[in-house]
């Protein structure tokens, strides 16, 4: 198998261990308002559990050549009820030089000042 392969292979899985952490409601809130969310793109450390236990960090190697180079959040727009966020996560092959980015697009519901849901409504991979 091509390293090539692996890494995708290696990518895709993590990618769904990302997803599967962030289907949780409280999950998702809690990882992605980590950080006051800005219009300007705003680096994040870890995807957190509900209880903020860390599921993923920043730096995280995932094979010989491949790391989890960083998370940023990011808010698109913003209405009384709802925010619509971007999380990008930035893997590199260190041996190529590579990156490979992957966007998800969240919707953020509100009540009064606490964030009452979250979930992906969108997705990139580049």
């Amino acid at each position: 198998m091509s390293s090539t392969r692996i890494e995708s292979s290696v990518l895709n899985s993590v990618v769904h261990l990302v997803d599967k952490a962030l289907q949780n409601q409280k999950s998702c809130i809690v990882t992605l308002t980590q950080e006051k969310i800005r219009h300007k793109p705003r680096p994040l450390t870890n995807i957190l559990s509900a209880n903020r236990f860390v599921e993923f960090s920043v730096g995280s190697k995932l094979t010989n050549n491949f790391v989890f180079e960083n998370i940023t959040v990011q808010l698109l727009d913003k209405s009384e009820t709802e925010e619509l966020v971007l999380l990008k996560l930035v893997f590199e092959n260190s041996k190529s030089n590579v990156q490979q980015s992957i966007m998800k697009l969240f919707s953020l519901k509100k009540n009064g000042t606490k964030f009452v849901g979250c979930r992906q409504i969108y997705e990139i991979r580049r």
